[in-house]
Parts: structure tokens; sequence; C-alpha cells
């Protein structure tokens, strides 16, 4: 058969900009989808949640389990799940039967169900929980930076925050290596490099170097304020 590319170029395009058509919708407390622009119904509104569509798929929650779906309607990984989140480079973080581990887009598991804890991916890892202590993975399963912490955050632009055996805190970057030694007695993520800390009973706040930049008075509002600036920038 002759190929025609023009032809497979077309039905791309379409295909494409039919999925981009299909939004969440909210009716009675539930969830939906629907075509934006002819308003057709293309899953009625029965999921408790569930995210937009994005690259044709969404994650859905029914009952208290979740699953996806694809942009037709159609179930493409059951809905057996107690968390889950979004595919990162094809692999979704879940939890089953008590225990987390990742999925590909067909479902099967890539990462080994182990983990008492396995969060979203940010800048390339998860961060997981296993024994009472935390680490990294990347996409493939391995672990990038040892289990060996008694807490950590996610990543963060490129620091996360994690709690060293000495009960301190400290920033890494995504080769385990400090970048903020380990000295403060709680620590946020960095927003705008710019992260709140509170070092010998001061909160203060440092830039992505360490440096003091000022004492914080009220840290939830100077937090909000942040934030704030992040999204309006």
């Amino acid at each position: 058969m002759k190929f025609n590319f023009l032809s497979f170029v077309l039905f791309f395009l379409v295909y494409n900009t039919s999925a981009q058509n299909v939004i969440r919708f909210y009716k009675d407390s539930r969830v939906g989808y629907k075509n934006k622009l002819n308003g057709e119904i293309v899953v009625t509104p029965h999921y408790q949640s569930g995210s937009e569509m994005i690259d044709h798929y969404a994650l859905v929650i029914e009952g208290t389990k979740r699953g996806f779906i694809n942009d037709s309607g159609r179930i493409i990984i059951p809905i057996i799940y107690d968390d889950a989140s979004l595919f990162y480079h094809g692999i979704s973080c879940v939890k089953h039967n008590g225990k987390y581990g990742g999925i590909n887009f067909y479902g099967a598991t890539v990462i080994p169900f182990e983990y008492d804890f396995a969060s979203n991916f940010k800048s390339g890892l998860a961060r997981v929980k296993k024994a009472e202590k935390w680490g990294f993975i990347d996409s493939s399963g391995t672990i990038i930076i040892p289990l060996q912490y008694n807490d950590a955050g996610e990543f963060s632009e490129g620091m996360a925050v994690v709690k060293t055996d000495k009960n301190k805190w400290g920033y890494i970057n995504p080769s385990g290596k400090f970048i903020i030694e380990a000295k403060y007695e709680q620590a946020q993520n960095f927003v705008n490099g710019e992260a709140v800390v509170v070092y010998k009973d001061e909160t203060i706040l440092i830039n992505n170097r360490g440096k003091k930049l000022k004492e914080v008075e009220n840290r939830e509002e100077d937090e909000r304020e942040r934030q704030e600036q992040k999204f309006h920038k």
C-alpha cells in the first residue's frame, strides 16, 4: 500500500485537535468531559474528581479509587488505585494494596510496589519513602539519591529540601549534593529564588545560595506574597 504522507499529517492534526477540544466540566458536584466546540458529551459527569485531558488521557477518581480514561471516555487503566499521579515520561506513581510503585500507559508495573510513599516526578525525580527513610528515584525506578533522609520535599527550582539524621534541614541538587548546608530547624521550598527557613529560632528569608536576605516577621503573609509573585510575575 502506498503511504500518503499528506493524509497522515491531516489525520494527525485532526486527531490532536480533537483531543485538545475535550475538556472537563462539572455538574451536580460530579466531573464529566465534553467537546468544547460543539458541547457534545464525551463522558457523562459521574466521577468524583478528574484532571484535565493531558496528552489524550485524564486521571479520574471514582469513589475512593483512581484510574485513567482517554479522550473518548474509555477506561484505559482500571480505576483500582488508592492514589495516583499524572504521567511523567510515561510513568505514573500509584498506590495499590498499601504500597506505592509505578505503572506505564498500559498499566504494567515498571517500578516495584515496595514503597510506603512515592510523589509526582519533579526535575526528573520522584521522592520515595521506605523503612522510614526518604530518597529519590528516576522514571526507570533506579535509586538516584539513596534513601537516607528523615524527611524530604519535592524538587523546586532545581533543589529539594531534605532532613538529615541530625534533624536539620538543607537543600540538595538532583545529584544529591548539598547546595545549602543542612543547618535549619525548618525549611520551605524555593519560590522565585527565595525560601523561608528557621535558623536558631529565627525565621529568615534566604536566597538560593543560602545567604540571609531578611528577617520574616509574619511567616504566613510572607509565604503568600512570594507565591503571588510567582503566579503574576
